[in-house]
Parts: C-alpha cells; structure tokens; sequence
C-alpha cells in the first residue's frame, strides 16, 4: 500500500489499488511519521479521488529534509467511502533527501 519513492529521495508515495468490481470514493489519506519513540513528528492529508475497479493510484507526499532523518516509520490511513485501509512503513534514512 506503500513505499518510498526510490527515484525522488524524501517522497513517500502511496499507492492505492482498486482489485474488486465496484468504484469507490477515497475520501483522504493521513500520513504520520514516527520518531524511535512513536512521537508523531510529521504529518500529512492528502484528498482523494474516485478508484475505478481494476484501476490504482499513486498519492505523494514530500517528506521535508530536516525531519525526515528522525523518521523511524510511517503509519498510513486511506478513508474511502466504503472502508479504511491501514498500513505502515519502517523509514530508512538513505531514502531521505540531502538538503
């Protein structure tokens, strides 16, 4: 459900699938990321859009650098109009950009 993106260094991107037979409504995606305590230090919504069956969707996030390598994951809530979808990522400082 997740990632980063491995060609822009200090984005998050997450992808979102549709695999049943119906369209839905992504209401919004919420992104948190945690410090080694569980701190929330960084904290992002994203609006969604309708999801076709069979179709998927990429929604970024920019991670800013200074609290990017304090990171120790991620945790990822995607609300659609028919349920919510829960995920999480362990951060990896090399992924974060440099300035």
């Amino acid at each position: 459900m997740r990632s980063w993106d491995r060609d822009v260094r200090g984005t998050l991107r997450v992808p979102v699938r549709n695999s049943g037979n119906v369209h839905f409504l992504i209401q919004g995606i919420r992104i948190h990321g945690k410090n080694l305590k569980r701190e929330v230090i960084f904290s992002k919504e994203l609006n969604g859009w309708y999801l076709l069956p069979g179709a998927s969707r990429s929604y970024i996030a920019d991670v800013p650098a200074d609290v990017c390598r304090e990171i120790a994951g991620f945790d990822v809530e995607v609300r659609t109009d028919r349920l919510v979808l829960n995920g999480n990522l362990v951060a990896d400082p090399s992924m974060c950009a440099t300035n």
